[in-house]
């Protein structure tokens, strides 16, 4: 007896001849003052003690993301994915600034500084 043929995966749709992938949320897009909106805003709910074991309370996250324009692009989750990456990305940065010659920090910009020997031989890498 043939055996019955198996659902896709989810998020996939299948007909007799194609498989394709279910279509993705365009990212979101953000700018500097959204940026610099939202860590404001967990900085002061850090400082009213707004966080929990692993981070901040959801609570904390829906607030930031109910004070976008449009709150369906930026949810909570889209919000909390953001900063996660920010973190990573700054811990990089950290990390370049201690442990690899010649690079500085501007304090008028807040950038990390190099020549640009120094960033051609970390493009080598």
């Amino acid at each position: 007896m043939p055996s019955k043929p198996k659902d896709p995966p989810q998020g996939f749709t299948s007909s007799p001849t194609t498989i394709t992938k279910k279509s993705r949320t365009p990212a979101a897009k953000w700018g500097l003052e959204e940026i610099s909106s939202m860590v404001s805003q967990l900085v002061q709910a850090k400082i009213d003690g707004e966080t929990s074991e692993n981070g901040f309370k959801k609570s904390v996250w829906n607030r930031v993301a109910n004070s976008f324009e449009d709150p369906l692009k930026k949810n909570f989750r889209v919000c909390e994915t953001k900063f996660s990456r920010m973190k990573k990305e700054y811990k990089e940065v950290k990390k370049l600034h201690k442990e690899t010659s010649g690079f500085g920090w501007d304090e008028k910009t807040q950038l990390v500084t190099a020549e640009d020997s120094v960033w051609e031989v970390l493009g080598q890498v």
